[in-house]
């Protein structure tokens, strides 16, 4: 799926990295700062943290996405590949049809995930945690049932129908789905 690869400054040059680089933390060893529990396993985001900061990230768009994907249940890396394609970490970000913020939510689907405020998006947090809901709210709706804790176990095709949906909408992506089956192609480069 092109959303999870990573540009061409990418320390390895894909968004493998993100996937390959949580291990799980040593029980003898002390914990880190970077750990965190997805789907009750503790997990060290260290590397992940080093690939999204080299990439230009802020230490706290790295922490906040880590803390609020993992307060929802949900692989960090999945986020962080997409704060990064779709904003580049720039929580300023406003994209070209209005989306906002590092997860470049639209103010009606914001308010649709409890942001009623549509200045509240550029807060990292804020749009972080109503992204999560989002992508949540778009896999339920379209039936995928998807296990968020730990993105590499799920189906490549779910995996592009979320992020599909995520650029282009629900609405196409089952038009898509009714016209192509399950494993439509992606229409939209930036997916």
């Amino acid at each position: 799926v092109n959303a999870l690869r990573a540009p061409a400054r990418a320390t390895n040059g894909e968004w493998g990295s993100y996937f390959d680089g949580a291990k799980k933390a040593s029980a003898s060893g002390p914990a880190v700062k970077a750990d965190a529990a997805v789907g009750g396993v503790r997990y060290n985001y260290g590397k992940v943290r080093a690939i999204a900061m080299s990439q230009g990230a802020k230490k706290s768009i790295v922490d906040a996405a880590i803390e609020e994907a993992t307060l929802q249940d949900v692989d960090p890396k999945l986020v962080l590949a997409i704060i990064q394609r779709e904003s580049e970490y720039d929580p300023r970000a406003v994209g070209t049809s209005g989306e906002i913020g590092l997860m470049q939510l639209m103010p009606g689907t914001a308010r649709d995930m409890g942001v009623y405020d549509s200045n509240n998006l550029f807060d990292e947090r804020t749009n972080i945690r109503a992204g999560i809901k989002y992508l949540r709210w778009m896999a339920n709706f379209l039936g995928l049932d998807i296990d968020f804790s730990n993105i590499r176990r799920v189906a490549e095709h779910k995996k592009r129908a979320l992020l599909a949906a995520n650029n282009a909408g629900v609405g196409n992506v089952l038009k898509w789905r009714k016209k192509f089956g399950e494993n439509f192609q992606i229409l939209f480069a930036t997916t």
